[in-house]
């Protein structure tokens, strides 16, 4: 954009150091095509051009084009920088430049250096400062606060998607009542009802889906394994009495304060059934020699 503005100033530089008097009678000249070899000076046209980019109509000035143009003091080539624009309400302004049969041109097609309309700028735009649109609703990069990126929505309500000084997302009421509804902090956690994630996802409220897999590498099918050691009933009974849990199942303090790892949660509570499935076993072994004795009595 500067680059754009600075051709433009070069141009109305050149122009006035050229001819510093009155041009002709002081009025533009009228032309057909403004591609066509033009000497420097003003004119106007109300003849589409080929490839200008705001062929407008108006009420009053119809489709009046007019052109500022420099040229180079060579009657062999058509070299030409033009400065073009209309006098319609939120009309735009262009710049080119044009070089006939010559592959040394830059620049040939029309491009926007300023509007009270749209805005189409070729190229990376350098901006320090706000861009604010219409009250409430606006795009804003930097503030007073901070170093800042801020898209903002105004109804009834309030809707951001904010950057400072971590990325979130906001509603609320217009009184200022805001709720975070998503966070990303700097560290890469997200946080969904949270302003302070401290997890990959940390989740303030309730959680709906159709379904969750949970990854586990320590899955305790070596409770059949001949090496496990089974508690006996008679120590899993003392522990209870002791502690009023489940050996190796954490407590209801414990689960209030630190919640629970639902992967290793559901891997302990498959363990205590796996236990319990061998106590089963165990016991109707027991049950099974005793009633082969209580047979063996009777035969007799």
């Amino acid at each position: 954009m500067k680059k754009h503005f600075f051709i433009v100033f070069l141009f109305f530089l050149l122009t006035s150091s050229i001819v510093a008097q009155q041009i002709g009678d002081g009025y533009v000249a009228t032309v057909n095509n403004f591609d066509s070899p033009l000497k420097s000076g003003g004119y106007q046209s109300m003849q589409t051009q080929l490839n200008y980019p705001d062929n407008v109509q108006d009420p009053y000035f119809g489709s009046w084009k007019y052109l500022l143009n420099l040229r180079q003091n060579h009657s062999g080539v058509n070299y030409q920088l033009q400065l073009s624009g209309t006098m319609v309400e939120n009309d735009r302004l262009f710049f080119r430049k044009i070089a006939e049969n010559s592959t040394a041109s830059k620049n040939t097609t029309w491009n926007e250096v300023a509007t009270r309309g749209t805005n189409t700028f070729t190229g990376n735009q350098l901006i320090k400062g706000n861009i604010n649109l219409e009250s409430g609703k606006h795009i804003l990069f930097g503030n007073s606060t901070g170093n800042r990126l801020r898209l903002q929505f105004w109804t009834n309500g309030q809707t951001y998607l904010d950057f400072y000084p971590f990325m979130h997302i906001r509603s609320g009421s217009s009184d200022g009542n805001l709720s975070y509804v998503m966070s990303l902090s700097s560290s890469g956690y997200v946080g969904i009802g949270t302003i302070n994630p401290t997890e990959k996802l940390d989740v303030n409220g309730t959680i709906r889906a159709k379904e969750v897999r949970i990854e586990n590498t320590n899955w305790p099918d070596y409770v059949f394994s001949k090496n496990y050691q089974l508690p006996s009933l008679s120590e899993v009974s003392r522990h209870i009495e002791e502690n009023k849990h489940l050996p190796g199942i954490p407590s209801a303090e414990e689960v209030a304060k630190e919640g629970v790892n639902l992967s290793e949660m559901n891997a302990k509570l498959l363990q205590k059934i796996e236990e319990m499935t061998l106590y089963m076993i165990q016991q109707q072994k027991e049950i099974n020699e005793l009633k082969q004795r209580i047979d063996n009595v009777e035969q007799k």
